[in-house]
């Protein structure tokens, strides 16, 4: 049968078309696999989705000087839903209303609350996320998809993951241009220790999900009722971009914090992949093995580091105290 008589989707399952369903039921719909849905999701085709219903977020946008205005002007806080670019996806800024308002008492708006507040070069706004959101792996040391595979369950890290408007792709556009697309991830203070990257606490697991909590859009199901047959953008072909290779924080934010943030992953990397070399004399981790390893690979594409030996003996001390 030809492009031009094949049957879509919808058509073939002799049904209307959905603007989403469960991965099961996109299974059934696409004849195919769940294994061959999550492949296709991990390398980038397509986005699984998540229904959030009041989801504490904080959006990933920074501003140097913690200066928001333009954020509290468009989106001052309410009680109803916005919704940026995608019908699919809502929020409502968290805020601060005035329950103690009398006649006596002038009138207070409701209040923004942020992320970090007290520290104005990363404090982020506070947003409730409801409605599908399109998970964005952001950790190169995610093991979201194996987990989905193997054990048809998984863990979802503070670290590891952040939320995106479903169905549009993400972009580097500032805020307040046409292009902006929404990304927020669930608040924590840093990361609380490099060796709670290895082995998450509690408080590192904001949730766990099974085949049956994911979703996929009617635009993810028909991008690959429509190749059939064909390569399709991804990560492998350079077709699409990773969030991890192209997300930088809006506005004006302090550099260091994108080399901070290499030290980290490279901290990370070393630690999981030659913990050895991360030693000193006795056969324990110590600070300046561990810095040694990072400054002899920063030109290793997947450790790059810009920062001298002091500046990240800062950062793996920073870490292991907790003060990231």
């Amino acid at each position: 049968m030809s492009d031009n008589t094949r049957l879509n989707v919808w058509e073939r399952n002799s049904i209307p078309v959905m603007e989403f369903c469960s991965l099961k039921r996109a299974a059934e719909l696409l004849n195919c696999q769940i294994d061959d849905l999550i492949h296709f999701a991990q390398i980038g085709i397509i986005e699984f989705c998540l229904e959030l219903n009041g989801f504490e977020a904080a959006l990933m946008m920074m501003r140097k000087g913690g200066d928001f205005k333009d954020w509290e002007n468009m989106y001052p806080p309410r009680v109803l839903n916005y919704s940026n670019k995608s019908a699919l996806s809502h929020f409502i800024p968290k805020a601060k209303f005035d329950i103690d308002y009398t006649e006596d008492k002038p009138f207070s708006p409701p209040k923004q609350i942020y992320h970090l507040e007290n520290k104005p070069n990363i404090k982020s706004p506070l947003i409730l996320l409801s409605g599908l959101w399109s998970i964005c792996v952001i950790s190169p040391t995610s093991s979201l998809y194996k987990e989905l595979k193997v054990y048809g369950k998984a863990r979802l890290l503070a670290h590891d993951i952040s939320f995106k408007e479903a169905n549009m792709p993400f972009t580097n556009a500032a805020f307040g241009s046409d292009e902006w697309v929404i990304l927020a991830m669930s608040p924590f203070e840093g990361l609380s220790s490099i060796e709670g990257l290895v082995s998450p606490s509690n408080k590192n697991i904001i949730g766990n999900i099974t085949l049956d909590d994911i979703y996929l859009t009617r635009y993810q199901i028909e991008k690959l009722d429509n190749g059939v047959g064909k390569e399709l953008p991804s990560y492998v072909n350079g077709g699409v971009s990773s969030i991890e290779s192209i997300r930088r924080v809006h506005g004006n934010v302090e550099a260091s914090a994108t080399k901070r943030e290499a030290v980290y992953k490279a901290a990370i990397y070393w630690l999981l992949n030659d913990p050895a070399s991360c030693n000193g004399k006795r056969g324990k981790l110590t600070i300046d093995a561990w810095a040694d390893k990072i400054v002899a690979e920063r030109n290793n594409p997947k450790t790059k580091v810009e920062l001298g030996k002091d500046k990240i003996k800062e950062c793996l001390s920073s870490s292991k105290a907790g003060r990231f």
